[in-house]
């Protein structure tokens, strides 16, 4: 079957990162917050369907069989856009922390720079948000593990193994949650550990792969069963699991369904929501947000740091003693750094992503000619 070409951007994601970004410096900010309502770190979820559909869908288009090019050509182009987008804000970020001496950076650091936080953190646990405020960099080296390895699988496998690979990796994902509590019991945090984050990943390849391969009508059905599934699994896993087996277990397979969820909501936005929905995600506000929220990621979890230090120093002592007014202040330190570090220090550098664009092939593969699946997904 010929794969069907995607746009290049799909603007109502923009806004979807937005709502994901928010939702993390909810429950970070006020952790109690979304306790018993949605407790399985929802935005971070969200984050890793989006980056996996996304990274699934550019590594399909640019197929060496598709474009005509070598495989080393193509990912030398992916992984240098990688390296432009991601690397300066983070090691500029680590850079800072480290010349600042803020909270453990100096103890911690090799684990940091080699993106390895998250097996830091699942092997020894974390403090709170004022003691270590790197911990969120547990899903940048998620993420960072996941560029390194995904490129070979989705380039190398043929478009029946990929889906394979992804539906096996969706259910092993859960199962390696539930194995890693029983048998591993030294690890602290099991929801840091890359296999574990798996499944949200393989959930957002998934779509690209139905979007490329079989195209939009086909995602629109897909998003209704993963809509229906999440949610059937949600609810079987939240009550009656919990009721059946171990309440702990039952948390860890709900997460598995959680995701499932979050990949009919992806897919519906990169077809686009009607009505309200497709209003509120098209926003230019929103859509503003969604654009700097790797920014907004990176720098809210030191807000609280950066806020109350300042306060502590200055002896701002009603701005302390009041919870509006502190997350107030973080949304505003968090929105206008971000702001800055984006215009001023990311979007220059991401300017130079014009010298490394994808290949594309002249035309689409017609039924007769070579197919693409020896060589990718």
């Amino acid at each position: 079957m010929t794969p069907h070409p995607e746009p290049e951007h799909m603007p109502q994601l923009d806004g979807l990162r937005a709502l994901a970004v928010t939702a993390v410096a909810v429950s970070h900010w006020t952790p109690n917050f979304l306790a018993g309502i949605v407790p399985w770190g929802t935005g971070v979820q969200l984050f890793f369907v989006l980056s996996g559909f996304l990274i699934t869908g550019i590594l399909l288009r640019s197929q060496p069989a598709v474009v005509g090019l070598p495989m080393g050509q193509v990912l030398r182009v992916f992984y240098a856009r990688r390296f432009l987008r991601i690397f300066p804000l983070y090691y500029g970020v680590l850079a800072l922390a480290l010349i600042f001496s803020v909270g453990p950076i100096r103890e911690d650091w090799p684990w940091h720079v080699s993106y390895l936080s998250n097996w830091l953190y699942a092997r020894e646990g974390h403090g709170g948000i004022l003691a270590d405020p790197f911990l969120h960099f547990w899903s940048l080296s998620v993420e960072e593990q996941f560029y390194l390895a995904w490129p070979f699988v989705a380039l190398l496998a043929g478009r029946r193994a990929l889906l394979v690979i992804l539906l096996v990796s969706i259910v092993g994902s859960m199962v390696c949650r539930v194995a890693v509590a029983h048998l591993a019991t030294g690890i602290v945090s099991i929801r840091y550990l890359t296999p574990c984050c798996l499944d949200a990943l393989a959930v957002g390849g998934l779509v690209a792969h139905v979007k490329h391969y079989r195209g939009s009508v086909a995602v629109g059905r897909l998003a209704w069963w993963l809509a229906a599934i999440g949610f059937v699994g949600l609810a079987f896993s939240t009550i009656p699991l919990a009721r059946l087996a171990n309440p702990a277990d039952a948390h860890r397979v709900g997460h598995t369904f959680l995701v499932v969820f979050y990949g009919a909501i992806v897919a519906w936005a990169a077809l686009g929501f009607r009505s309200v929905p497709g209003q509120i995600l098209s926003f230019a506000p929103m859509r503003y947000l969604g654009k700097i929220s790797y920014g907004l990621y990176v720098y809210h979890y030191f807000a609280p740091y950066v806020v109350q230090g300042a306060a502590r120093q200055f002896g701002w002592d009603g701005l302390l003693q009041s919870t509006p007014a502190l997350l107030v202040t973080y949304t505003v330190f968090s929105i206008v750094v971000s702001a800055l570090s984006w215009h001023l220090y990311e979007l220059p550098l991401n300017r130079l992503k014009r010298h490394f664009s994808y290949p594309r092939a002249s035309a689409p593969p017609t039924p007769g000619a070579q197919k693409p699946a020896p060589a990718g997904a």
